[in-house]
């Protein structure tokens, strides 16, 4: 029960935090409490890597991603973590080798449920050259999310989802265009978009610039309203 409360009340608050208002220092104190008590959190864990790759510091996300890996090595979630510390980090061969680990543990971690897989999954494929593979699993992705889209509720998941698989495989212009879309419906996250490769080919363009500082903006608008 105490775990659980934890949960609630300390891990699920720091998301919120790291997420939406990127008070970092705050999300950081709440999760370490949580993984003193215990340090098996899964979720605990791993918002304690993402929070570092917001931070910008990836060498500390990969160490304790490579400390979850080497803690619970039977667990397919530790590995899926890994591949994301690598994929931040650039290291697409690391990401591949994580994620093939994952699915050895859980083989049903893949499939269009476990879509972030896949697109860390097609990431590393297109960023190693090995662009018809990128496509191959980009292409169910793609068609699935649009034909999810028709039923769902409007928010910025699945635009978001497609933004970062176009980019991934070269089309920046689709990339771009879903970005805005994501944006339109709530997206607030600049550092998801500017830490992720998908979008290194599209940084420099003036609808990239126009897309972040209309993101940034709302984002500071929510952490003043906030009080931070």
């Amino acid at each position: 029960m105490e775990c659980r409360i934890e949960l609630e009340r300390v891990v699920e608050p720091a998301l919120g935090r790291v997420q939406v208002l990127q008070d970092l220092d705050t999300a950081q104190r709440w999760l370490d409490h949580a993984l003193e008590l215990d340090p098996t959190l899964h979720a605990a864990r791993n918002w304690r890597m993402l929070l570092e790759i917001y931070r910008g510091d990836l060498d500390e996300a990969s160490r304790l991603a490579a400390a979850y890996t080497a803690d619970l090595p039977d667990e397919a979630l530790s590995w899926a973590r890994a591949a994301v510390a690598a994929v931040y980090d650039r290291r697409y061969e690391d990401a591949l080798v994580a994620l093939e680990r994952a699915c050895e543990i859980a083989p049903d971690i893949r499939g269009f449920d476990m879509a972030p897989v896949e697109l860390l999954r097609t990431t590393a494929m297109a960023r190693l050259g090995q662009t018809e593979k990128a496509r191959a699993y980009a292409q169910p992705i793609i068609e699935k999310t649009l034909e999810r889209m028709k039923t769902a509720s409007r928010g910025w998941g699945f635009p978001w989802r497609l933004a970062v698989v176009h980019g991934a495989i070269g089309a920046d212009e689709d990339a771009l265009r879903w970005l805005e879309t994501a944006t339109d419906a709530g997206f607030v996250y600049p550092v998801l978009a500017e830490r992720h490769p998908a979008f290194d080919s599209v940084r420099e363009t003036p609808r990239y610039v126009a897309v972040m500082s209309r993101i940034e903006a709302r984002l500071e608008e929510e952490r003043r309203e906030a009080g931070l």
